[in-house]
């Protein structure tokens, strides 16, 4: 097959004939598979991805704006590297993300489409509070969803439940009520914008399906002790309402992949300290079941918690088609034409179809139905522009 590229599109997908390249130059990637651009739709670009949550949280307590800005701008080249030509940044400091989404919009800087949510809401002392967005109130809700909108995110992010990263919050149990949660998805809907929420705990999952949101992010489905419940008349809810699962494969979960070919000893042993079963397919049966229920699941990366770097979005494939035991065509398409359908962008990005943006990667080797490793990455395309050549930034 050969893709016919121009002003930025894609205006041509046929077989390969002579004489198909009359009007143009031809890159002969007949040793590669072609595919859309990655969209990643779980990242923190502000975040460090240190070796533990600790340093990881330092890098955006202690740094001023400035610096901040400048280490969102570091890792969005890295996306760029890793072939994510499209991101969701889920939470950031000071709204720094906005002003790096529109440099790269300008093309004043390198890096993937960005969507920016700006600071998370969340509760004082909350998960993730340290970024700037605790509200203690209905009334402070809504002015959080109102200042969000005036600064102009894409989406507003909620911590439904506490989170790992935070010492002090409670990832088992909700942060807000069930009409707290429907003020915040009914205010963001009104103003045209979509809403993720974070939810580990079963209860928060469910009060954040029974809100309305669009996204739930992580759906770990934890019970008050820490065992796996999960809720099936809640899935039922999830199926039926059209939300969106964002399974982030971080670093702890590229950590249980079997061959343990692309991780470390200690990264290995982090992996399993943190596993319920030691062994990524069985840590996401319930993932499989929600799935066959019919879910709309979407595998990201959380790219910046810690052991996540965002050069390696390939890796978050691989886990999606051992844990979900999908093809790897099959797990691409959740973090591609899936994901930009999570995020609202499918008539824009996830496919090579007709008309769309020209954002493609390249992997190295033929990959079809007996695929279990995806090779390392040849070529990124951006609006239709060559970025990045066997794995470096060459703009």
């Amino acid at each position: 097959m050969a893709v016919r590229v121009a002003d930025g599109a894609i205006v041509e997908i046929s077989p390969w004939q002579d004489g198909f390249s009359d009007s143009g130059s031809v890159v002969d990637l007949t040793d590669s598979t072609v595919m859309p651009g990655f969209v990643d739709a779980h990242v923190h670009l502000v975040f460090g991805n240190g070796d533990d949550h600790g340093s990881t949280r330092s890098v955006v307590e202690n740094a001023g704006l400035d610096t901040l800005g400048e280490v969102a701008a570091r890792h969005a080249i890295e996306c760029l590297r890793g072939g994510v030509t499209t991101v969701r940044d889920c939470g950031d400091k000071g709204f720094v993300t906005l002003w790096l989404r529109d440099e790269v919009a300008a093309g004043r800087r390198p890096g993937p489409r960005i969507l920016a949510a700006g600071p998370p809401i969340t509760t004082p002392g909350g998960h993730l509070y340290w970024c700037g967005g605790a509200v203690a109130s209905a009334a402070e809700i809504a002015v959080a969803v109102q200042r969000r909108r005036a600064r102009g995110v894409d989406l507003i992010k909620i911590m439904a439940s506490g989170g790992n990263m935070t010492s002090g919050s409670d990832p088992l149990t909700p942060q807000f009520t069930d009409d707290e949660l429907r003020a915040v998805v009914g205010a963001a809907h009104a103003a045209g914008c979509q809403v993720a929420a974070h939810a580990h705990s079963t209860e928060a999952i469910r009060a954040a399906t029974a809100a309305g949101v669009d996204t739930i992010e992580h759906c770990s489905w934890r019970a008050p002790d820490g065992t796996l419940k999960v809720a099936h008349g809640s899935v039922v809810e999830i199926v039926e309402r059209g939300i969106h699962v964002v399974l982030t494969m971080a670093g702890i979960q590229r950590g249980l992949l079997s061959d343990g070919a692309d991780h470390t000893d200690a990264l290995q042993l982090v992996a399993r300290k943190n596993s319920d079963t030691g062994n990524l397919r069985d840590d996401f049966s319930w993932a499989r079941d929600m799935l066959a229920a019919g879910a709309r699941l979407v595998l990201a990366s959380d790219a910046g918690v810690r052991l996540t770097p965002f050069d390696l979005f390939r890796l978050t494939i691989r886990c999606g088609m051992e844990a979900l035991d999908l093809t790897a065509s099959q797990a691409i398409g959740l973090a591609t034409l899936g994901a930009a359908e999570a995020l609202g962008v499918e008539t824009a990005v996830g496919s090579v179809e007709l008309g769309k943006v020209a954002d493609l990667v390249a992997l190295a080797g033929v990959i079809d139905d007996s695929t279990t490793h995806l090779g390392p990455i040849r070529q990124v395309w951006q609006g239709g522009c060559l970025v990045v050549q066997d794995g470096e930034l060459i703009i």
